[in-house]
């Protein structure tokens, strides 16, 4: 069956297929022999120049020397060639000729509809010109599992003129590696980062700030979309353009399996969905994130997202429609809501229903509107006020039908429409659709007198009655849009761009191509991590005048070289140390054991460059528990210290000390505190890299055994490579996510204690093995020490009383010592000014 169109389809021609159904009339006139063999002819000779290619002409013009040859010739040798050359030729043409024929085959296949396994093709267009016209916004956080088939379903749209905003909300997983890999060199898509993670809310907001389309959607990171998602929702909220109360459009949605695909998925139907407003939707919320496409002007004109931690897209939404902002509505299924146990809205389900259903209960309450801006129109009073109105307009409209139907004086008439103009506009508008509850009421008239003949011209009766009450009552409502600046939500410096890094050969040539005119700088991070720490510092480097440029040890870039990805700076391959080296004016190392550069410090030593090494504590740098020289860090020209704590302790030991502070603990001190929740213990056993491995056994069995005794649930926290060793009680989350849901942190010596302090955690320093470890055996009442599992079950059970603010104030004084916290300065500022003052000496 072939579908037409219209009418117009058929006029002046015959439909597709028509011959196909015609009989042969009677008197229709045979051809001639002489036209069939004459077209005979023509076709066969168009099939011989088809296939006459110069390739096949080469073809048959060996063949026929092969065979020649073996005529002609009597020798054996030469009668045998010729016949191999030519059966060679021939094999290569009739390859040649079923090639093309398996073209020809799968053509017609997929003309035909044969090919049903194979994905079908997705016919792309754009929408307003070659400019990106909707920007996808997708935040997301450790969602390595799901992110390729969001991305996957992005590139699937048959609409190709969008743009994708992602933000990685702080993931400590693959979620990074598998957007890089899966986008490639898509120039529709930008990846940002936030150090830390910021909420989904502000993650949103971010993103927007940085979108450039006229309208935004949403797209969750474990969710996916059908394809014509977006050209569907662009179009219907095209078609409403010259109304400004319509801030956009939406689809439904359907829950999906977690295993679900997006080749695989196929929507299912949905009936067609009218208005959402602020009076259609009165007992429940409005719609899920991802489903709206919303205008860019009417987004920024309400504020955003709230940073609040659950239901901020509710809190939207109820925001969006009481400005007077109206959704209009489409009828297909075009987003796949993946259910999940482990999802945000699983996990925060009794908060979520607490701030709905405080937002249902504001509907009902008066609301002053936001200063000096009211929206298209905004509901200021109880919801009950507007169900009457909306009642009266109602009533008003059908009782206008029924006059103009029945004749009643123009005074009766005109007093019916004054009423009407005494209402909002919403309920002379969109919500009451005054001309269609017009025509009931003037149906009823005629239907009883038996004059429907008369509806046509009643219709247009009452059209030029309300027509102009409608278009006051629009324009009045679309001034306030109209005539706002398009205010921008302020963008924070928590999120960075990610650009896919360039590995560049170490070499004089490519050096000073990324070096330039500035000063060079080697910065040797050795740790994931570390790369966080880089991102401010390159800023500030840059600002300085120094060309900053990257390289990872061979044995850490598996680990680290995605992280790195996080980093607008040029990386280099690791090489060994040599005259290379030289060329720049500084090296900068990051604490860790310090193997893995001991060779480019000592090797720079006294030819110029000047090396600088930053610690997080002293206990990293002198190691009295295993006796190792750490000759990095030893033999550095000059050690950046995270607090005077470090500067004490090397004191007489090291001539240039500076005190920077910490980036990575600041910010976590100065974060908002996790919420306090049942307590729950978070081991960090830490028996990694060969150090006093033999008495992780007694560390890990007294600590269970003093959970048990106090009744507090423990989580152990492992390196990677020794989470098989305690099946069921070590944790998959890194230990950075522990700490968040777990209130109490019991470790041996590491950072993470300092980080324990500035998350609130009631820490305890386990030392059952006798550690020698200077910095945490003076705690000045920051946190407690046990030396015995009896004495940390006496620590354990003061520890479930205590508060995570109340934590924090006891830790805040020996915080302070260890780690440096200049208001107004922030860390990569300091750094930079050290490098300076000791470049200017060297």
């Amino acid at each position: 069956m072939v579908q037409v169109d219209g009418p117009a389809d058929l006029v002046g021609r015959k439909p597709v297929g028509f011959d196909l159904m015609e009989r042969r009339r009677p008197g229709a006139r045979r051809k001639s022999r002489s036209a069939r063999l004459r077209n005979r002819f023509v076709r066969l000779a168009r099939a011989g120049l088809k296939f006459a290619t110069p390739l096949r002409m080469a073809l048959i013009v060996i063949v026929a020397a092969g065979l020649l040859a073996a005529v002609v010739f009597e020798h054996l040798l030469l009668q045998a060639g010729g016949v191999a050359i030519a059966t060679l030729a021939i094999v290569a043409m009739l390859a040649q000729v079923n090639r093309r024929l398996d073209r020809a085959a799968i053509k017609v296949a997929l003309g035909a509809g044969a090919a049903a396994t194979a994905e079908p093709a997705i016919a792309s267009r754009t929408i307003g010109g070659p400019k990106a016209i909707v920007s996808v916004i997708i935040p997301g956080k450790n969602e390595a599992a799901y992110a390729r088939d969001c991305v996957r379903s992005l590139k699937r749209q048959t609409l190709r003129n969008f743009e994708a905003v992602l933000v990685d909300d702080g993931s400590t997983d693959a979620t990074l590696d598998v957007l890089l890999d899966e986008i490639g060199d898509d120039r529709r898509f930008r990846i940002y980062r936030t150090q830390q993670s910021i909420g989904i809310g502000r993650a949103r907001n971010e993103a927007i700030a940085r979108s450039t389309s006229r309208y935004i959607t949403f797209l969750d990171l474990d969710d996916f979309l059908a394809p014509n998602a977006l050209v569907d929702r662009v179009e219907l909220a095209e078609a409403h353009a010259d109304m400004p109360w319509v801030a956009g459009s939406y689809c439904w949605h359907e829950h999906v399996d977690p295993d679900a695909k997006p080749e695989t998925w196929q929507p299912g139907k949905s009936g067609r969905r009218g208005t959402i407003s602020w009076m259609s939707h009165i007992d429940d919320n409005v719609v899920i994130v991802t489903t709206p496409l919303i205008r860019r002007d009417a987004f920024l004109a309400v504020g955003g997202f709230d940073a609040i931690p659950t239901a901020e897209d509710s809190t939207f939404w109820f925001k969006l429609l009481r400005w007077g902002f109206i959704l209009v509505g489409s009828g297909t299924v075009a987003v796949a809501y993946r259910q999940k146990p482990t999802s945000h809205a699983v996990s925060t389900a009794v908060e979520m229903r607490d701030v709905v259903a405080g937002l249902l209960g504001d509907r009902s309450q008066p609301k002053a509107p936001p200063a000096d801006q009211d929206g298209p129109f905004f509901y200021e009073d109880g919801v009950e006020q507007y169900r009457s109105s909306l009642g009266f307009t109602r009533r008003t409209a059908s009782a206008l039908g029924q006059a103009v139907a029945a004749g009643s004086p123009s005074t009766v008439i005109d007093r019916l429409v004054d009423d009407l103009r005494t209402v909002p506009f919403p309920f002379a508008g969109w919500e009451a659709n005054v001309p269609e509850r017009a025509m009931q009421g003037a149906d009823r008239v005629l239907q009883a007198r038996g004059e429907r003949a008369r509806t046509n011209v009643i219709a247009r009766e009452i059209g030029r009655l309300v027509r102009p009450v409608i278009a006051d009552a629009e324009r009045n409502a679309g001034t306030w849009l109209a005539t706002q600046d398009s205010a921008e939500l302020p963008a924070g410096s928590n999120v960075r761009p990610v650009k896919r890094q360039v590995l560049l050969p170490v070499t004089p040539q490519s050096l000073k191509s990324v070096v330039g005119s500035g000063r060079p700088i080697l910065l040797l991070p050795s740790a994931a991590y570390h790369t966080d720490e880089l991102i401010e510092l390159v800023e500030v480097l840059r600002g300085r005048g120094f060309a900053p440029v990257a390289m990872l040890n061979d044995a850490r870039w598996a680990t680290t070289a995605s992280a790195l990805a996080r980093v607008d700076v040029a990386a280099v391959k690791a090489l060994p140390a040599g005259d290379w080296l030289l060329g720049f004016e500084a090296l900068f190392t990051f604490n860790d054991w310090g193997e893995y550069y001991a060779e480019y410090v000592r090797y720079v030593k006294g030819k110029g460059p000047v090396s600088f090494a930053k610690v997080e504590g002293v206990q990293d740098w002198l190691d009295d528990d295993t006796g190792r020289e750490r000759f990095a860090y030893l033999a550095s020209d000059v050690v950046l210290c995270q607090g005077d704590n470090d500067v004490h302790a090397l004191e007489g030991r090291r001539d240039r000390l500076e005190v920077i502070g910490s980036d990575r603990l600041e910010a976590i001190w100065n974060a908002p505190l996790p919420a306090d929740a049942r307590p729950r213990v978070v081991g960090n056993v830490n028996f990694t890299y060969g150090v006093q491995t033999d008495h992780r056994e007694l560390w890990v069995g007294s600590l269970r055994e003093a959970c048990q005794r106090t009744n507090v649930p423990l989580d152990l926290s492992l390196h990677p490579s020794e989470t098989a060793r305690y099946p069921g009680l070590a944790s998959a989350d890194p230990i950075r996510h522990l700490m968040v849901k777990d209130s109490i942190l019991v470790s041996r010596f590491s950072t993470v204690l300092f980080e324990g302090m500035a998350r609130g955690c009631s820490v305890i320093y386990y030392n059952p093995h006798d550690e020698k470890v200077p910095t945490f055996h003076h705690p000045d009442g920051a946190f407690d020490i046990a030396n015995d599992p009896q004495e940390l079950a006496r620590h354990l059970e003061a520890a479930k009383g205590r508060s995570r603010a109340e934590a924090k104030d006891r830790a805040a004084a020996f915080f302070a010592g260890q780690v440096s916290m200049i208001p107004g300065s922030s860390v990569a500022t300091r750094t930079v000014d050290a490098i300076e003052r000791n470049l200017g000496g060297a």
